[in-house]
């Protein structure tokens, strides 16, 4: 399950599953909002001091004691181009069904809309991306990622009372925030897919690996930007999401936490747990 869930006044707790090997228009504004708002993702709040472990932008470098795959880079990424691209497909049919709904006064979710939303849910896109890509394309997979989910908590999260029929001013801040990343994703899906045919094959490494684990992380981070701390869509990774690992203990006292996630001046604490039967439980200290 990715759904997030506050566990501490600060921290916001997901199962994360990734790693695993398988085979146009957004709703209008609906008259208050900016189409052009944008988040810059999770706030930064007091946490450890960390020291880099070999890790930059993208994700650790993969194990070399295995030989390489011959090949590029596509096939493992296929499952997640192909998902996607159903997603994006969702995401423009029940936005379309949105905005045929809106009055002056009211905007209506039929049933159809709430299962489009469902097929198209962070929690259905993020277990196929694969662990273990060079750093320059597991970027790309993931600013596609961060398209669709900022796209789909335009609709969902909040924004998303449940069928039925509802005043508009209850979604004054949805809708629109998922405009800009509705206008980039046939651009960037497309630019993942010429990466992956230009990138050399990788192995995927284990659901517990290091490599899943930070690709994990940083899924998160990008769920929490659009979803948590009361956002409602609008962050895109078009920069390479950080991590950071802390090498000593915090001499705060504070939580063990592993490092950072995020950005220069912008970064939020993090670790995470390992379940086989439910992949990787990360927490953010967000908002």
């Amino acid at each position: 399950m990715v759904a997030a869930l506050v566990v501490l006044a600060l921290a916001i707790t997901a199962w994360i599953v990734v790693g695993q090997r398988r085979g146009g228009e957004e709703p209008a504004s609906s008259g208050s909002i900016d189409a052009a708002t944008t988040s810059a993702g999770p706030t930064a709040t007091a946490g450890p001091t960390a020291t880099a472990r070999p890790t930059t932008g993208g994700t650790s470098e993969p194990d070399t004691a295995e030989s390489a795959p011959a090949g590029t880079a596509l096939p493992a990424l296929e499952s997640f181009l192909a998902r996607a691209s159903s997603a994006d497909q969702a995401l423009r049919d029940a936005s379309r069904r949105i905005n045929v709904s809106i009055t002056p006064t009211e905007v209506t979710y039929d049933q159809r809309t709430s299962e489009l939303l469902a097929s198209a849910a962070p929690e259905v896109v993020a277990p196929t991306l694969p662990a273990g890509m060079a750093d320059s394309l597991q970027q790309a997979a993931l600013l596609v990622y961060s398209d669709l989910v900022s796209r789909w908590s335009a609709m969902s999260g909040s924004c998303n009372q449940g069928v039925g029929t509802f005043p508009r001013t209850v979604f004054d801040d949805c809708f629109a925030r998922g405009a800009p990343a509705a206008a980039r994703f046939d651009d960037d899906l497309a630019a993942l897919e010429q990466l992956a045919e230009a990138t050399p094959a990788f192995s995927v490494p284990g659901q517990d690996s290091a490599p899943a684990e930070e690709l994990a992380v940083r899924i998160h981070f990008i769920d929490v930007g659009n979803l948590g701390c009361g956002s409602t869509g609008g962050f895109v990774a078009t920069d390479p999401i950080q991590i950071v690992w802390q090498d000593t203990p915090d001499e705060t006292g504070a939580p063990d936490w592993q490092g950072t996630v995020g950005y220069d001046g912008s970064s939020v604490p993090f670790r995470g747990t390992f379940d086989p039967a439910m992949g990787w439980r990360i927490e953010i200290l967000a908002c």
